[in-house]
């Protein structure tokens, strides 16, 4: 088990939209322009319409509007003779007007922010930086596709951005698409190949996706750039640590603690070395340690919990799981660890509701359907667990174990029809499953095809010689076409190894 990393990926980078001054109210100055004073400057004039143009600009910019502009009177400004310079200005300023009052909003109020981000793109939809600022609130708030599309919006517009590269590569990465995260950073150090940033993100991208020689390439570009950060060391560790190189795993936490002796993530990373190493109590000293500086840190107790596991203090191992779920619901490894204990006890309500929770958190997930649809059927919920298992097809059409475990469900049903197709689906994505044969042969028999039946197990009691289920069931083939001998010898096979498992 490896428990989720920290992953610091800095601050959001904002768009950086440059504000006009907005007008001051006081009564040394004009008040700003109602729509009929601004319309006079066009039909009042006495100079040419070009230079009515260029004061109604001016004066735009200086004194602002008290209105916000509609279809009707855009109209009548363009039927007075106002230009293209002017409307943008126009819709430039009331760009601006929106943009500072989501500025003045708390830092994470995305709903404050948000509307005034829909009201400045409303006149100025092209806004490459009010784009990438709206992207950051829908980020906070968790809502990664939209932020993806303001971003894939305003890289339309400007698609060597770095900021909206840069951070749609976060937005990707918060929805598990490492793939497309590690391209948009990719083109990203294109552009500035000295941020460390990037780097760093492009590194814990592919150490999600187990491709740990290329995140310990880019940890240590990070480490070059900024050698005084201890994040990059404790990446790199883990990443040495996820290819058994413990020994260089441990030299990169040291280093980290040199730099910051209080560092809790470099803390863990010395306990996981021992834990590596199954030297359970000492990797529990260093998880207490890093609880005592942060008693909140869900990396601390995740490996706590784990390191109980392997002590067989199964109580205490959920007590913590149970304290991570407390400080982060969303914490997807946990709430796995967990449902996986509950399973063990055969806490099938808890350990289904544990599973619903993460497909709440990703339901893109096919596994995630496969593991409920399990608890379903423990509970007799079977018409529940087939819409699971016909969801996690549809995610994803080459998921074995989606086939085998609706498999089993339609051979418990009776349905032998469905059960087939669903054996042959699972046989052909995985042909050397014993327990995949072994179903097939369970149906067969129950079709009265003897002969497929028998050379079904036989295959299966090739590839697992020691299951008793199968002799007995190849006996019960034997059986129905009258070879009594075969069948006896299956039988006493099967009483052998039945014999030899009993404690």
């Amino acid at each position: 088990m490896r428990s989720q990393k920290f992953h610091h990926f800095g601050l959001w980078v904002l768009g950086s939209h440059i504000l006009l001054a907005l007008p001051l109210l006081s009564f040394a100055q004009p008040k700003p322009m109602e729509f009929d004073e601004l319309l006079s400057t066009l039909t009042g004039t006495e100079i040419s319409i070009s230079m009515a143009n260029r004061i109604a600009q001016k004066t735009v910019k200086e004194r602002g509007l008290q209105f916000d502009i509609d279809e009707e009177q855009l109209a009548k400004l363009r039927e007075a003779g106002g230009d293209d310079e002017l409307i943008e200005a126009i819709m430039l300023w009331l760009c601006e007007k929106y943009t500072s009052l989501a500025d003045e909003c708390p830092d994470d109020d995305w709903e404050c922010q948000i509307p005034n981000f829909d009201r400045a793109l409303h006149f100025h939809p092209k806004d490459v930086s009010v784009l990438i600022d709206r992207a950051s609130a829908y980020h906070t708030a968790k809502q990664y596709e939209r932020s993806i599309k303001d971003l894939t919006s305003a890289l339309e517009i400007e698609p060597k951005n770095y900021n909206a590269l840069f951070n749609r590569a976060l937005s990707f990465d918060d929805l598990r698409d490492h793939e497309n995260s590690i391209k948009d950073l990719t083109k990203a150090i294109e552009i500035d190949p000295k941020d460390g940033d990037a780097y760093f993100n492009r590194g814990s991208s592919y150490d999600s996706l187990n491709k740990y020689d290329e995140a310990i390439k880019d940890f240590t570009r990070y480490v070059e750039i900024k050698p005084k950060e201890a994040d990059g060391y404790v990446q790199r560790g883990e990443a040495y640590l996820s290819k058994d190189q413990a020994d260089r795993a441990l030299e990169d936490f040291n280093r980290a603690l040199k730099l910051d002796s209080k560092f809790v993530d470099a803390i863990v990373g010395r306990g996981r070395v021992r834990l590596f190493k199954e030297k359970y109590k000492q990797a529990m000293k260093y998880f207490d340690a890093a609880l005592r500086i942060d008693p909140k840190s869900t990396y601390a107790l995740h490996n706590r919990a784990f390191t109980w596991e392997r002590l067989k203090e199964l109580p205490k191992a959920m007590a913590d799981l149970d304290r991570v779920i407390q400080i982060d619901a969303s914490h997807i490894e946990a709430l796995l660890d967990r449902a996986r204990l509950l399973e063990g006890k055969e806490e099938w309500v808890a350990a289904r509701d544990d599973y619903t929770k993460l497909i709440a958190l990703d339901d893109k997930n096919a596994e995630f359907r496969i593991f409920r649809a399990r608890m379903q059927a423990e509970l007799s919920e079977y018409e529940r667990a087939i819409i699971d298992l016909n969801k996690a097809i549809e995610l994803d059409p080459n998921i074995a174990d989606a086939y085998f475990e609706r498999g089993r469900l339609y051979i418990l049903l009776e349905d032998f029809g469905s059960a087939l197709q669903d054996c042959d689906r699972y046989i052909e994505l995985n042909p050397t499953d014993a327990d995949g044969l072994y179903n097939r042969a369970l149906v067969h028999l129950n079709l009265d095809d003897l002969q497929k039946a028998i050379r079904d197990i036989t295959e299966s009691i090739r590839l697992d010689s020691k299951s008793a289920d199968a002799y007995e069931l190849r006996a019960n083939a034997y059986e129905i076409m009258g070879d009594k001998g075969r069948a006896q010898e299956d039988l006493a096979t099967a009483k052998k190894l039945r014999d030899k498992s009993k404690p």
